[in-house]
């Protein structure tokens, strides 16, 4: 006779303590699910923000209509054009030792804008003052020598030619003073240009040349732009069929003029 077997399929084996564990843990998951949504409704509740408070009512206030003449406004379009625009450019040549100004800053009549090295132009001052101080002494040693050829020649004691050439010498001194005099006051005027200032009030625009670079009167870029913005004019343009109305208010008086930027 042949054999005889019996077949158990796999998930017949031991299906009751399998079941039963999945009974263990179901209850436990459901409460953890709950307790999961609790807590994010908690949070989303605590996490809302508050509402915002309602407007405050408008009053209303009553007034009589009463008929009157209303204003006139005509529109155009306009360009704001400033009174003076300045390019700084440099009266002396040198190197620009520092810029002192910020781009975009406002500045006034007169501010130190930049710097060029002053020692040589100190140097050239201190030169002519010290030859007018040589030339003062030659005056004063003949302006005495006349005073002492004055009697004699009286006299005749000494030729007139003599005393003609000691006035002659004095005014020449006098001369070489006045002219190291006119020395001086170039020199200066030339050590004054090497502080480099604003000639309006207005704000600065780009810096076209750094600190270090040589600077001299013959270059066309220049330093700085500087643009009045305080007082500004307008310029706008308003159609031909409005100029009536425009000359009648002028005529009358000084017409209301609104700009809006935008």
């Amino acid at each position: 006779m042949p054999d005889v077997g019996v077949f158990v399929a796999p998930s017949a084996v031991g299906g009751p303590q399998r079941s039963g564990r999945r009974r263990r843990w179901l209850p436990g998951a459901v409460l953890l699910c709950l307790a999961g949504i609790g807590l994010w409704l908690t949070l989303h509740v605590m996490l809302k923000p508050a509402p915002a408070p309602p407007a405050p009512p408008i009053p209303v206030v009553a007034a009589v209509a009463q008929a009157g003449d209303g204003p006139v406004y005509l529109a155009g379009l306009g360009t704001v054009k400033a009174y003076n625009t300045v390019t700084i450019h440099v009266r002396v040549n040198g190197t620009l030792d520092k810029v002192v100004f910020v781009e975009g800053q406002d500045v006034k009549a007169g501010d130190l804008l930049a710097q060029i090295d002053p020692r040589p132009y100190q140097a050239q001052l201190d030169q002519v003052v010290a030859a007018k101080a040589h030339d003062e002494a030659l005056l004063s040693d003949a302006r005495l020598d006349l005073q002492r050829y004055q009697k004699p020649a009286g006299q005749d004691s000494i030729a007139m030619q003599q005393r003609d050439t000691q006035i002659a010498l004095v005014a020449q001194d006098v001369a070489t003073v006045a002219n190291d005099q006119a020395q001086i006051d170039f020199a200066g005027v030339q050590l004054l240009y090497t502080a480099i200032t604003s000639p309006i009030s207005g704000r600065t625009g780009v810096r076209l040349i750094d600190a270090g670079n040589i600077v001299q009167t013959t270059d066309t870029t220049g330093l700085v732009v500087v643009t009045q913005i305080e007082p500004i004019s307008m310029l706008f343009t308003l159609p031909e069929d409005d100029f009536g109305v425009v000359n009648r208010q002028m005529a009358a008086g000084s017409p209301m003029v609104a700009v809006r930027c935008g």
